[in-house]
């Protein structure tokens, strides 16, 4: 009951905190705090939304499995994501849209803007469901609760006060949330060195497998043109303050993901599989439901942008339903990976290829980007659907990387000669 008491008030909390923020005038406001984010606001609310509690219990377990090459999981393709944001945050920055969508519209017609919507929302429904997912096993392993309850009350929580106030909540609940989190890493590192117990072959414990490189590579591709991205970059001030953003994150997130594996390594267990008393238990609890909250949270808003977009319904609403739909996939596919996977997968496949050649090319390849979006959402389905239906299929996710993307650079290649002959 004291576990059960210690979540719901710290819920009641992060809606106090809400409460402060004053309430937004219009759409710029609730999901872009009227492009003003600040550096620091920027590294606040990206490194809380990365360091998700799905993303620490998956990297705790994998490091106790794989050693050094969990690294592959989660570190390595946020590095990667953080360097190309890097890259192309000044194109972002400058180009003219409110919807991430807009971009495709602009470039491939209305009606794939409206699909790369329906793509997006998919996309973040399944990543919040991974944090669901996450929320559920958290409940069961810390005070035996029924998965769940424990889903629903937790997120319920999230979807009131992130409803609301919008982005700016989800901004002010980060920096506590990510001070929490800090401290919580840090915390069990030190735990796991005083009961812990090195050994040097903990280090590489299996080979280094194809399917470690094609999990970056799919997780890379998505967050880098994901829709949570593309808002944070879109809502900052100018670009001096997203480059002192994003090197803070990149940093910060290094050190913290380090501290992870190491955590994993010596312990030779994952963060849910340890046994603590009652104290370090409800400091270890709220380190992780605030690593979900941050993430959760952020995925609430971000899909909203989209589902305004499809129907124009208002952000309060339209969080709302996005939690809703969160809640059932989570109860339905109860796996973090999977759940992980299979939101990358819709975007890196639909997504990534059109979305980069439309932020820089200015020539126009109006048919491969559209076969893209279409195969590749299609190529996805087959993989969601092989995972929901238990289907048979050779080469699920993350093999399936292996044929869909050159499949699909394929065919946008082959399109510029389509597009060259009807001109």
């Amino acid at each position: 009951m004291f576990y059960w008491i210690l979540v719901i008030f710290y819920g009641i909390f992060l809606i106090f905190i809400s409460f402060g923020i004053k309430k937004p005038k219009d759409s710029r406001e609730y999901f872009y705090l009227n492009f003003s984010l600040s550096g620091k606001d920027l590294f606040h609310t990206f490194s809380a939304s990365w360091l998700g509690g799905a993303s620490l219990i998956l990297l705790s377990e994998k490091a106790a499995s794989l050693g050094i090459f969990s690294l592959f999981i989660i570190p390595i393709p946020t590095v990667l994501t953080l360097v190309l944001l890097y890259l192309i945050a000044e194109r972002i920055k400058e180009y003219d849209f409110f919807y991430t969508e807009d971009i495709i519209s602009k470039n491939y017609g209305d009606k794939y803007g409206e699909f790369s919507s329906f793509i997006f929302i998919c996309y973040l429904i399944f990543l919040g469901a991974s944090q669901l997912v996450a929320l559920g096993k958290v409940g069961q392993s810390f005070f035996r609760t029924n998965y769940a309850l424990f889903i629903m009350v937790s997120a319920i929580l999230v979807i009131f006060y992130s409803s609301l106030k919008g982005f700016g909540a989800v901004v002010k609940t980060d920096k506590i949330q990510l001070f929490l989190i800090t401290l919580g890493i840090v915390f069990i590192f030190i735990l796991s060195l005083k009961r812990g117990n090195f050994v040097l072959s903990n280090l590489i414990k299996k080979d280094f497998s194809l399917s470690l490189m094609l999990i970056s590579i799919s997780f890379t591709l998505a967050w880098t043109v994901s829709p949570i991205s593309v808002q944070r970059i879109k809502a900052s001030k100018d670009m001096k303050e997203i480059k002192k953003g994003i090197l803070l994150s990149l940093v910060f997130l290094t050190i913290a993901f380090f501290l992870i594996i190491g955590f994993g390594i010596i312990s030779q267990k994952g963060i849910l599989e340890m046994e603590y008393s009652t104290l370090p238990k409800a400091f270890i609890l709220i380190l992780l439901v605030s690593a979900l909250f941050s993430t959760y949270d952020t995925v609430l808003n971000s899909a909203a942008i989209s589902l305004k977009y499809l129907t124009n319904m208002s952000g309060f609403s339209s969080t709302i339903l996005v939690g809703i739909i969160s809640i059932v996939i989570s109860l339905k596919i109860p796996s973090i990976i999977k759940t992980l996977g299979l939101s990358s997968e819709i975007i890196a496949e639909s997504i990534f290829i059109p979305f980069i050649y439309a932020l820089f090319s200015k020539k126009e390849n109006r048919i491969g980007g559209r076969i893209v979006i279409i195969l590749g959402f299609i190529m996805s389905l087959i993989s969601f659907s092989s995972e929901l239906f238990s289907l048979k299929i050779p080469f699920r996710w993350p093999r399936s990387i292996l044929i869909s993307l050159p499949l699909l650079i394929l065919f946008f290649v082959l399109s510029f000669f389509l597009e060259k002959r009807n001109e």
